[in-house]
């Protein structure tokens, strides 16, 4: 039986929060309306709402996830106040950006070609930033993705080389 909330933001065509609802309440939400009626039709469990940051049309929540979201959203620190806001007190974020500093991070910004990416930033400056919205650092690692089969990316956590990945999770407590 699902227990607590969790909202998904930038839910895409909603697999994550498919099988996130066998432990959760889901709420999917995603810029694309044409993205949330896909994701509708496909999962009919989950309720799905389109939407941009820094509005979060729910409140009261135990985990909210931001896969590969912050790095597209003109104003992160507004996103990241809404975000505080929305969870309970001692709610659960995990949190997902891509970086562009350490050894790797040359080569991260000369593949990366997608327009949409506003923040190229480093590792340092998304866990200031989250500490500056007054979230405890639970944990964070960093992640090796590889493309497959030209839509699904595998992630690979890393915690001793997570100063070389080209991505980080963070995962963060009200």
């Amino acid at each position: 039986m699902p227990s607590g909330r969790l909202l998904d933001i930038g839910c895409s065509y909603g697999l994550f929060v498919k099988e996130a609802s066998a432990f959760f309440e889901c709420t999917g939400m995603d810029v694309n309306q044409e993205v949330i009626a896909i994701a509708t039709s496909r999962v009919p469990t989950v309720t799905f709402t389109s939407g941009a940051l820094p509005i979060i049309p729910c409140s009261n929540l135990d985990v909210i996830t931001v896969l590969d979201v912050l790095e597209h959203v003109p104003d992160p620190d507004s996103a990241l106040a809404s975000i505080r806001t929305a969870l309970r007190p001692g709610g659960i974020v995990l949190l997902v950006v891509p970086v562009y500093d350490g050894p790797l991070g040359w080569l991260t910004r000369l593949l990366d070609h997608d327009p949409t990416h506003l923040h190229k930033c480093s590792r340092r400056y998304w866990l200031e930033m989250v500490s500056n919205h007054h979230f405890e650092i639970l944990e964070w690692k960093g992640f090796m993705r590889k493309l497959l089969l030209g839509s699904w990316y595998l992630h690979l956590p890393m915690t001793h080389f997570r100063g070389a990945a080209p991505a980080i999770a963070i995962v963060l407590k009200r």
